[in-house]
């Protein structure tokens, strides 16, 4: 028991360090135009610190264009801002 107690504060412990800096990388979210954050919210969960985040963004923002919230063209524009703050997750 006291074992699982000790392997659980470790991992809970090094949780940050693999999660990247999770508030500037949110800061960095709210500067964002309001379609660039919907864009940011739909990645975000997918980001791991071996992402490639140009892959990513994509797999977020094509069910977006294709449904309808987004067009091409914003996705595009609004693609390298979302990347800046998503670097940070890694």
């Amino acid at each position: 028991m006291l074992f699982r107690v000790i392997v659980m504060a470790a991992a809970l412990a090094a949780t940050p360090a693999l999660a990247g800096d999770v508030k500037a990388s949110q800061s960095c979210a709210a500067k964002l135009t309001p379609d660039g954050k919907k864009m940011y919210d739909a990645a975000a969960p997918a980001v791991k610190p071996d992402s490639d985040l140009r892959e990513v963004i994509r797999s977020a923002a094509i069910p977006m264009v294709m449904g309808g919230s987004l067009t091409v063209d914003v996705a595009q524009a609004n693609g390298p801002a979302v990347g800046q703050c998503l670097v940070l997750l890694k």
